[in-house]
């Protein structure tokens, strides 16, 4: 970097104040010696650092992510350390699995943290919502909160991944319809309700968070010499309409192989001319498999792309969903210390081939968003085995049944109205299309205008936005001043929660490019904390 490019004020606004936002303070903070000028931070909860998925209104019942506790980057001290200062003592028993909560409140002590530090350059403003983003010449952006102008910036950074919390309904507020929730968060607003009936469209986690929440409330799990049951105090039946009719795997370690693969892809390009998807899924997952998974690797080394994923699913499409389930924990529970971990090198190939999946050629581009990225994308899921347990304790007792269905998400909705929809029975709607409808909203005008532009195959009303090695918007003719650090804004489905490991990879390129004197002189400073 030159001298005069760190001399550049810096004028940028930053949408949303969740994890993704913690860690891009962080990264500013690496280098707050050559911080010059405003960020202004606006969020439109109240909730600070934690995001819709780790806040007190999303885990209840102490759900439980799918890291373990080496596997959360570190922020203004380890997560292990955090635990230890504060004395919460974690339970050996659960892999070392993080519960959501816990990680929310690790989220918002390091956001306070960083805040304190980095002042005067940083300010936040709760309780306001951005609900546009304008071009407004001279290479300034106006940003809006409903009809109000709060002022002009000279780069934008979009940190909203999972939409905003409504306060609304957080305070108990009800939506229009009275059986029928968008999304499931927050879950309050359902174990609100006195149902005995629940229908939930999605088998993901967050689905199973749905599904695990109400039989809490509905009963209790019980562990004994067989295993682990689920006995219910009133009547209670889940459905959950699945397109895979499956639920996610078990939990797997991830594995730290992300740079590694990343030089490799590099060392490969720099040969060739052309990038071949065949060459790259060879160097950076086969190849990495012969040391990390030595049993699967000599299953698919001479096998092509379709091949591979064919075998590794192959198992888990010939058993039903309770026995498939049961399988898969118990084989989790006797091999803990096995070596064959295939979906943690997956997993970090798919992180690297992501950034790389605009260089690919038409028919490549096909293989890669039809079959390897839902491929990724469902092994990435990870199940902790605890919630697997509870989920096979619900099956055994007749309280949850899972449907291969593909229903569309206007059918859904006009099940929860419709003559045969009994009293007490609620349909969720725990996919997350809907999540990003305001995120929608808000990037219109930035689209139309062309600073931003969706990937090949995007649908008009979905984000999936092109986005250069920076992390920077690509518009209709270059790169734009707008930065996207939420991954679910750059890959519909590769990206899966929490991609804590991919927030921090993010938010740390974002900040370098920032500081890297891209950004023009400031207009306007933003001095209040609250937006009425």
């Amino acid at each position: 970097m030159s001298p005069e490019s760190s001399n550049i004020p810096l004028n940028v606004a930053i949408v949303g104040a969740g994890p993704a936002t913690v860690y891009l303070l962080a990264a500013l903070a690496r280098q707050r010696t050559k911080l010059n000028g405003t960020v202004t931070i606006f969020e439109s909860s109240d909730v600070i650092g934690r995001g819709t998925p780790y806040s007190s209104y999303s885990s209840q019942y102490k759900m439980l992510s799918n890291l373990s506790e080496d596997e959360v980057p570190e922020l203004h001290i380890s997560f292990c350390r955090w635990c230890e200062k504060n004395y919460i003592t974690r339970d050996k028993n659960t892999q070392n699995i993080v519960p959501r909560y816990l990680l929310g409140q690790y989220f918002e002590d390091a956001f306070h943290y960083y805040l304190r530090i980095l002042q005067p350059y940083v300010t936040l403003i709760t309780r306001c919502e951005i609900t546009r983003i304008e071009p407004a010449g001279d290479k300034q952006f106006l940003v809006y909160h409903h009809s109000r102008p709060l002022g002009a910036f000279s780069q934008i950074v979009i940190n909203t991944g999972h939409g905003t919390i409504d306060r609304s309904q957080s305070e108990g507020n009800h939506p229009p319809f009275a059986h029928y929730f968008k999304t499931p968060y927050p879950l309050q607003r359902i174990l609100d309700r006195k149902c005995s009936q629940v229908i939930i469209r999605g088998a993901s986690l967050t689905a199973i968070d749905c599904a695990l929440a109400v039989a809490q409330k509905h009963g209790y799990f019980i562990e004994n010499c067989y295993g682990l049951h689920y006995e219910s105090r009133t009547p209670l039946h889940i459905t959950m309409f699945s397109t895979s009719g499956r639920f996610p795997g078990p939990w797997f370690a991830s594995l730290d192989l992300q740079s590694d693969i990343a030089q490799a892809f590099e060392e490969k390009l720099s040969k060739d001319n052309t990038i071949c998807l065949q060459t790259l899924f060879d160097t950076g997952f086969i190849e990495f498999l012969a040391h990390n998974a030595p049993a699967v690797y000599q299953q698919v080394r001479f096998k092509n792309i379709e091949e591979v994923v064919e075998y590794l699913l192959s198992n888990r499409q010939k058993l039903n969903v309770e026995t498939l389930l049961k399988v898969e924990v118990l084989s989790y529970s006797v091999n803990r210390e096995s070596t064959e971990n295939w979906q943690g090198v997956l997993e970090c190939f798919g992180n690297v081939l992501h950034r790389y999946s605009h260089l690919l050629n038409k028919h490549d581009l096909d293989c890669y968003q039809q079959v390897l990225k839902p491929f990724i994308a469902k092994a990435n899921a990870a199940l902790p085995s605890q919630s697997a347990a509870k989920i096979h304790a619900l099956l055994q007792a007749g309280c949850l049944s899972l449907q291969q269905r593909d229903i569309p998400k206007t059918e859904f909705k006009i099940l929860s109205t419709s003559v045969s929809c009994t009293k007490g029975t609620l349909y969720v709607d725990c996919t997350s299309g809907d999540s990003l409808e305001s995120c929608c909203t808000m990037l219109q005008p930035l689209l139309r205008a062309g600073f931003l532009t969706h990937k090949s195959r995007a649908t008009p009303d979905s984000l999936d936005l092109r986005v250069n090695q920076d992390f920077q918007a690509i518009g209709t003719h270059e790169p734009s001043p707008i930065f996207i650090g939420a991954p679910s804004l750059i890959s519909t489905t590769l990206m899966t929660l929490p991609g804590l490991e991919v927030n921090d990879y993010l938010s740390t390129t974002i900040a370098k490019a920032l500081l890297c004197g891209h950004a023009q002189s400031p207009t306007l400073t933003m001095q209040s904390h609250r937006c009425s």
